[in-house]
């Protein structure tokens, strides 16, 4: 009895077509595999599961830099040309482009505070 309790809390059932999909990869598998080859892991039986990189070229890096100067978002950059926002600020950054909404480094800080005088009370230089 306790064995069907298991058994019952284990299963999952599937939708027709998704066991049917399942049973037609299990099949292929099961085919494609030695006789008594029992031991056989997924990854050497599918091959890698990483996605596959995309490599942007160095015409699509211009393309995408005159874009965000333009005004373009890096969301709507990365959307267009189908890769992650982190990898379009990247090839901005190494394309020499300043990026938007970003704080300003010290030494930028530094020129401004050197070239604008601290205002004083009676409006002029003391």
């Amino acid at each position: 009895m306790a064995n069907r309790a298991q058994l019952s809390c284990s299963r999952v059932d599937l939708s027709t077509p998704d066991s049917n999909k399942w049973l037609t990869l299990l099949k292929a598998l099961l085919e494609g595999q030695k006789q008594g080859d029992s031991t056989v892991s997924d990854y050497q039986l599918l091959g890698s599961l990483r996605q596959r990189q995309r490599r942007l070229t160095d015409a699509q890096v211009t393309e995408m830099a005159e874009k965000y100067q333009m005004g373009a978002t890096v969301y709507e950059l990365a959307a267009e040309y189908c890769c992650h926002r982190t990898t379009v600020a990247e090839r901005l950054k190494k394309a020499g482009i300043a990026m938007r909404g970003q704080s300003p480094t010290p030494g930028v800080i530094k020129s401004v505070n050197d070239s604008v005088s601290a205002p004083t009370l009676c409006g002029m230089a003391c």
